[in-house]
């Protein structure tokens, strides 16, 4: 049997998964254009299956920025495939920063994660994301449900409703009740939409229907995304496996290898291997 090219390019040889570990640089098909992606494959055998995770970066960030190489690194070395990818309007992919929301990112990682559940050499699939990354991987779990076999979610956003609602995003204050087209966020140009659609998302409504196995990581000293947004997790989901970090802060990079390893040891008690 022949197994779907990672890569799209029509110039670029079919890539099986048999063999030693390697890293992959690809292009995957978003919800409005190719994202730049990077496939992490983990050392296998001929005819053998893997548990895979789809990894999600934050806002304003990437594939390539911690946490999301580290994580892909540590699963690759523990026998499952990682896959990194840049959202819309981020990174190398297509489309326009200004004209990113939140659901348009679920788009994203669903095409991603549809991907990956379709190759034959998948076991099972987990979702890992960080701080916006988080939300929507809590927002694809809660959709997917039984199809998603273990999510972590480290620092997520879920005050972006409320910041939406409250007229305050990281700083750039406006009127929530009339959004501008375009807000100023530090060096970025967030659009109205982004803004429209934050106030209506239901994060931990969605995040209550997915009843899988579930790792909440969060900083104690987290000023961008307060301890409360994660610890309420927990209360909707109570299979939640929750860690409060007390030395740590959004971007969760104070002991980056305990961290990864929190995650990358969940994902691998929940998904196995198939050696």
């Amino acid at each position: 049997m022949k197994y779907p090219s990672f890569c799209l390019n029509k110039k670029t040889k079919e890539t099986r998964p048999e063999g030693k570990a390697r890293t992959i640089r690809t292009w995957l098909q978003g919800s409005r254009g190719m994202l730049s992606a990077r496939i992490y494959m983990p050392a296998m055998k001929d005819g053998q299956k893997c548990p895979a995770v789809v990894v999600m970066h934050g806002i304003m960030t990437t594939k390539d920025i911690y946490p999301q190489p580290a994580i892909a690194k540590m699963l690759q070395a523990r026998g499952i495939m990682a896959v990194t990818f840049d959202f819309n309007g981020h990174g190398c992919s297509y489309g326009s920063f200004t004209d990113m929301t939140i659901p348009k990112e679920k788009e994203d990682a669903l095409k991603v994660i549809g991907y990956v559940s379709s190759l034959p050499f998948v076991s099972r699939t987990g979702l890992c994301g960080h701080s916006q990354g988080g939300v929507v991987s809590a927002l694809c779990a809660g959709e997917l449900r039984e199809r998603i076999s273990a999510a972590v979610l480290m620092a997520p956003a879920a005050v972006c409703k409320d910041d939406a609602l409250n007229g305050n995003i990281m700083g750039s204050v406006f009127d929530p009740a009339n959004p501008p087209e375009v807000l100023k966020v530090m060096m970025h140009r967030l659009g109205g939409n982004y803004i429209r659609t934050a106030q209506q998302l239901d994060i931990y409504g969605q995040a209550s229907l997915y009843k899988g196995p579930l790792c909440v990581i969060h900083g104690e000293k987290d000023k961008t995304v307060p301890a409360r947004y994660g610890k309420q997790f927990k209360s909707v989901c109570p299979q939640c496996e929750l860690h409060m970090l007390p030395e740590e802060g959004h971007l969760l990079n104070g002991d980056r290898t305990g961290v990864c390893s929190i995650a990358c040891d969940f994902l691998a008690n929940a998904l196995g291997t198939e050696r």
